[in-house]
């Protein structure tokens, strides 16, 4: 029992890091952007690539305050399944080609990081890199709070 609740936690946070934080990151880009009444449909840019800057800032800050209470391996791996989809997209987009126009090299900076992606690229963008960014940031900062404040081992609760 007490093993699948440790599953089960660290699923919930591994979805949390990266696909929650990531829609944390729209609300917020998407309020902020509203208020400076700029247009909101612009709110990829600063959320996916090539910067990830909010992505980046959502994930180390909800990591700092809901992360810092995992365990030393959940805090360190939170972002393996991500890296193990990115893994899996890759050979797939290796296993079946490019398009004429632009070369392999190219071809992937604009799938998983560049501006110039078509909408099944930039979807490789918003399910994969993103939230693989944020779930490394989210990683670091659950770490500097574990560092900074250790979670209470003397608490009955299940690590």
């Amino acid at each position: 029992m007490v093993k699948t609740l440790r599953f089960v936690r660290y699923t919930f946070h591994c979805l949390f890091a990266s696909y929650g934080a990531i829609a944390v990151s729209y609300v917020a880009t998407t309020c902020v952007l509203g208020l400076l009444s700029k247009s909101p449909s612009n709110a990829d840019s600063y959320v996916l690539g090539p910067y990830f800057s909010v992505s980046a800032f959502s994930g180390f800050l909800l990591g700092y305050v809901f992360g810092g209470g995992l365990p030393g391996w959940s805090r360190r791996l939170i972002w393996l399944p991500i890296f193990c989809l990115l893994i899996v997209e890759l050979s797939a987009t290796l296993k079946y080609g490019y398009s004429s126009t632009f070369s392999p090299r190219q071809e992937l900076f604009n799938k998983f990081l560049g501006r110039n992606c078509g909408t099944t690229e930039c979807l490789a963008q918003a399910l994969v890199s993103a939230p693989l960014v944020s779930a490394l940031t989210y990683s670091l900062g659950a770490e500097l709070r574990a560092r900074i404040r250790p979670p209470d081992l003397s608490a009955k609760t299940v690590h």
